[in-house]
């Protein structure tokens, strides 16, 4: 049942990105795959994701509008609680950038679902926050989700992103930037004391959703997280990095194998695979 939002809530503002920041589409990943969802992305987010390939080539984040350069497109809560509450979809998931980032995003996930909307959270685990989500699809940045700034913070890197973002031709002043973003990246991106707090309060509700760029990953994944953790192995999922099907193919069947020797789930990236690596799919 749609609700005006209380006075002082609706007239919040929400930072969202100008790329169709509202879209209805199914899930590609994890858990929902499939489900058909009433999308929000989010703009801002405090890392800066970059991975190094197999061929030298670095690829960003595959929403780097909304965080190497994001682009902002600010609506009111009460105008975003409207719009995912009017879509034709029973699921909702909130994607970024980084979600939580935004209080007025926290606090809009209650009242979807007192409305009848079931919401999925996309988010790195940095900054715990308590909702009534049904999901928490959290994605924890591994070392190799840097690697790529390391490999851009080299004035001698004269490559452009396989996503064909950045359109640099200065490569002193990207390596002086990429050099930054990788300090903060690098302090910010492990925050073992919050995905603490993500699994006491959510339980099952909350998944993890690692991308694994080559095979230390692995190792990563399982000493830094699940034995720390104690991450149930059916709350497990592990995503090869790439943001065109080539990139996914290349590793899909190492993931699988993976997935198999631990009991993991294997996430593909159908939306990928259907449209390339678009926004608004």
């Amino acid at each position: 049942m749609k609700v005006t939002l209380p006075e002082e809530l609706a007239s919040k503002k929400i930072i969202l990105c100008k790329e169709e920041p509202f879209f209805i589409s199914p899930e590609g990943e994890g858990l929902w795959t499939g489900r058909l969802c009433a999308w929000m992305r989010t703009s801002t987010c405090n890392l800066s994701c970059a991975w190094t390939n197999s061929d030298g080539t670095v690829t960003l984040c595959d929403t780097p509008y909304t965080s190497h350069k994001p682009t902002k497109y600010a609506v009111t809560m009460q105008e975003a609680y409207d719009s995912l509450m009017n879509a034709n979809a029973h699921y909702v998931s909130i994607s970024g950038g980084e979600p939580s980032s935004q209080k007025s995003v926290v606090e809009m996930i209650n009242y979807l679902e007192d409305s009848g909307k079931r919401v999925k959270v996309e988010t790195n685990g940095t900054q715990f926050f308590e909702s009534k989500a049904t999901l928490i699809s959290m994605s924890p940045k591994l070392r190799s989700s840097s690697s790529g700034l390391r490999t851009m913070s080299n004035p001698d890197y004269h490559q452009q992103d396989t996503n064909n973002f950045l359109n640099t031709t200065n490569f002193e002043l990207q390596a002086r930037h990429y050099a930054r973003l990788n300090e903060r990246h690098e302090s910010m991106r492990y925050n073992l004391d919050s995905m603490k707090q993500f699994l006491d309060y959510y339980k099952e509700r909350v998944i993890f959703k690692f991308v694994a760029n080559g095979a230390s990953d692995i190792e990563e994944i399982i000493e830094n997280y699940v034995k720390p953790l104690n991450i149930p192995s059916d709350q497990v999922w592990l995503m090869a990095q790439g943001v065109t099907s080539a990139q996914l193919n290349e590793k899909a069947q190492w993931i699988i194998d993976e997935c198999k020797k631990y009991s993991w789930n294997y996430a593909d990236r159908v939306h990928i695979r259907v449209y390339g690596n678009k926004s608004g799919v």
